[in-house]
């Protein structure tokens, strides 16, 4: 038995294993199935290796803000002169490109222990589609950048205050040009039918000459009377002879005082207005501009109230003024310059000055208009004055040069307040009208009136509820074209960066947005293509 089962055992021994066709047939289908599940894996992997490379690499890119954009503007620019003169789009591209193999080939020019990378993956190829400059469609990605940060900062609670603040007195200043121009035109209208001579709004010199030939006709009048055996006493000597003995005619003071500097009639010390000047052809405004490609549109309405509002305030907040400075170099009045453009700090001062006297000469001229003690006190002296000249007749025109020599020199009260910190009332009342009528026997400052010298300063009353110069400005920038304070601001902010030892930094060349399309070919088998977009203002 034992013998049976051992001869059983070694003829097992001796036969070969085989296999059907069928099952072989099977495992090639599995292990094909397989294959092809890993290559697809690999392949689907790729796409994704290249969707994942392209957004790191922007993100890498696009994390190289400028950072003095940021602390001083607290906007987010990619500076794409890359340390050069003029923007290098190329040197972005490459960025990319170089940031997009470490993700596509982890193991590229160094070794990792134990590690392989699985992925066959080709170097990265492609091309920029598109990008937007700060700059582009009139410096829009800027000053949407602006608005947004301020949005965040100031809240809704600070913009309804601003709205009040803002608006209502622009509106006033408006009606106040207006019925200043409705009320003069008024009184010229009246002057001229009560002149009678066509004389109606000339000049003091206009009516000096006219008052001359009055005074020789009058003469010859009262010698042919003494002839004829009259008086020889015409009625416009004997109003003369009514005229007090002290009272001073004030026009010809207030011509004179007209064809002063206005910076010598609001400043008392003339000699710390900033000197500072710049060529405007090295201002961004004042040369070519560097454009955008594919510009990505600027969601935020920059035309709106709300956000006019919220760029002025920003631009009160970085810029210097007459009042604070600013101590780099460049100019130093920048929000000045950015009401005006003009070359030097002084030539903008004055004409941000002459803009605010006029506001003001506006509004005492309503005042004076208005108010009936004020127009009583105005007719009296407008006789007098025209009794002196011998030409009764001209009351009426005299009243109305009276009346803006009176509001003029009120006007420049109130900006001698302004521009030493003072408030001033928006509107005037009784309360707040700084210039008495007896004032005007002495106008020039230093002159001796009542024993003592004239100073203007003397005159200013603060309003603790009126404006200051910093409010002034405020509206002046309201009343602006968005378009120009824009392109002022972004002059201020490159000249400013400039002037800390950055000479080639051009606003123009940093990037608000940028566009690229990449392919990688996977496998060697599948090109994959994709497209990213990557803007500060979409974050």
């Amino acid at each position: 038995m034992q013998e049976k089962m051992k001869a059983d055992q070694d003829k097992m021994a001796e036969r070969k294993g085989s296999i059907t066709i069928y099952l072989s047939l099977m495992m090639t289908l599995m292990i094909s199935l397989i294959m092809a599940s890993i290559l697809s894996v690999k392949v689907q992997a790729g796409r994704m290796q290249l969707a994942n490379s392209v957004d790191q690499a922007m993100f890498s890119l696009f994390g190289q803000y400028d950072r003095e954009l940021l602390d001083k503007y607290d906007v987010f620019f990619l500076d794409g002169s890359r340390g050069a003169s003029g923007l290098h789009i190329e040197k972005c591209y490459d960025r990319l490109l170089t940031d997009m193999s470490y993700i596509l080939k982890p193991n590229k020019n160094r070794s990792i222990f134990g590690g392989k990378n699985l992925l066959t993956l080709n170097e990265a190829k492609g091309s920029v589609t598109g990008y937007t400059l700060a700059t582009d469609a009139g410096g829009a990605p800027f000053a949407s950048q602006i608005v947004d940060y301020m949005k965040d900062t100031i809240g809704l609670q600070g913009l309804s205050l601003l709205l009040a603040r803002v608006t209502q007195p622009a509106e006033t200043v408006r009606q106040q040009e207006n019925e200043n121009i409705d009320l003069a035109a008024g009184n010229v209208e009246s002057t001229g039918a009560a002149a009678g001579n066509g004389i109606s709004g000339q000049t003091y010199a206009d009516l000096e000459a006219a008052s001359a030939e009055a005074v020789n006709a009058d003469a010859e009048a009262a010698e042919a009377d003494r002839l004829s055996g009259g008086t020889g006493e015409t009625e416009a000597q004997a109003n003369a002879a009514a005229v007090p003995e002290d009272f001073v005619n004030p026009l010809p003071a207030l011509t004179e005082l007209k064809n002063t500097s206005i910076l010598n009639l609001v400043i008392k010390d003339t000699d710390s207005i900033s000197q500072k000047t710049m060529q405007l052809s090295e201002l961004l405004s004042g040369r070519e501009k560097e454009s955008g490609m594919g510009v990505v549109s600027v969601k935020t309405d920059l035309n709106s109230t709300e956000s006019r509002l919220l760029f002025n305030e920003f631009i009160l907040k970085k810029f210097g003024t007459y009042r604070k400075p600013s101590e780099r170099a460049g100019l130093s009045y920048q929000l000045e310059y950015i009401l005006q453009g003009k070359d030097s700090d002084i030539s903008n001062l004055e004409g941000v000055v002459t803009k605010i006297l006029l506001m003001r000469e506006a509004a005492n001229m309503v005042f004076l208009l208005t108010n009936a003690q004020k127009h009583a006190e105005i007719q009296a002296a407008s006789e007098a004055i025209a009794a002196l000249l011998l030409l009764p007749g001209l009351a009426p025109v005299l009243a109305l040069l009276f009346t803006a020599g009176w509001a003029f020199l009120e006007s420049v009260i109130d900006l001698r307040g302004l521009l030493s910190g003072h408030r001033m009332a928006l509107v005037k009342t009784e309360s707040t009208w700084q210039v008495d009528i007896r004032m005007f026997t002495s106008i020039k400052e230093g002159t001796p009136i009542n024993g003592a010298a004239t100073d203007f300063d003397s005159f200013i009353k603060d309003d603790p509820q009126g404006f200051t110069y910093e409010e002034y400005l405020r509206i002046l920038l309201f009343l602006t074209a968005r378009e120009k304070v824009t392109a002022g601001c972004m002059d201020m902010a490159e000249n400013t960066i400039r002037s800390g030892g950055r000479e080639k930094f051009r606003l123009d060349c940093c990037i608000d947005s940028l566009s690229v399309e990449m392919n990688v070919r996977s496998e060697e088998r599948i090109t994959f293509t994709t497209e990213k977009t990557f803007c500060y203002r979409d974050l």
